[in-house]
């Protein structure tokens, strides 16, 4: 094997290796973070932090409690758009929360909640408690076929709670969007032009030879 062989398998191995460390190193940007109603802070833009390609959205008191008779409802919408490195797509993104809840004699609280991508909306999710108490967790996504490079999301959420004969009430203590991103399939027309090139260097060295 010659040295421009040598050369130029080094070159390729260089070059695999560097595009898998970027692909495994790529990271979303969550941006433009708020309150989309601006009238309750039950979601707390503030308190959201990103870790890699997720964000956990912060909660303050996001709480519906109802007493005998008595109705309760806490909504909010936050909003927020979520960037692909260079060179990389957005896959999927999912959404999921959870929190206790409970009802008695008679009460009935619930969580509802939608999730908004680019103007497609996500499969809604709810959770209800009739009676007793517990856990709650609930979770949805949304895929894309094409190539989705940034996406513009609302998160609505509604906690409400109904007192009945007894009490009711549901909280909300966490919530989380994550992404999925894949590289961007490289054009035929790039892979034809790259081909090109080598068969060029391929006659320049053999005529040199």
């Amino acid at each position: 094997m010659n040295n421009m062989n040598k050369l130029s398998r080094i070159a390729l191995g260089a070059a695999l290796f560097g595009a898998a460390s970027v692909a495994s190193a790529a990271t979303v940007t969550f941006s433009a973070i708020g309150d989309a109603d601006g009238l309750t802070a039950l979601f707390d833009p503030a308190a959201s932090v990103a870790t890699g390609n997720t964000l956990d959205l912060g909660v303050n008191a996001f709480t519906a409690s109802a007493a005998a008779g008595l109705f309760t409802q806490a909504t909010d919408t936050m909003t927020l758009t979520i960037t692909a490195p260079a060179g990389f797509k957005i896959t999927k993104i999912s959404y999921s929360e959870g929190g206790t809840g409970s009802a008695s004699g008679g009460g009935v609280s619930f969580a509802v909640a939608s999730v908004i991508v680019n103007g497609s909306a996500a499969e809604p999710i709810a959770r209800v408690f009739a009676g007793g108490s517990g856990g709650w967790d609930a979770d949805t996504s949304i895929s894309f076929s094409e190539i989705v490079t940034s996406a513009s999301l609302s998160v609505t959420n509604t906690l409400a709670a109904f007192g009945g004969a007894g009490a009711a009430s549901i909280t909300k203590s966490f919530a989380s969007l994550s992404a999925d991103i894949a590289p961007v399939p490289v054009p035929p027309a790039v892979w034809m032009l790259g081909s090109a090139i080598i068969g060029l260097a391929t006659v320049a060295r053999r005529k040199s030879a």
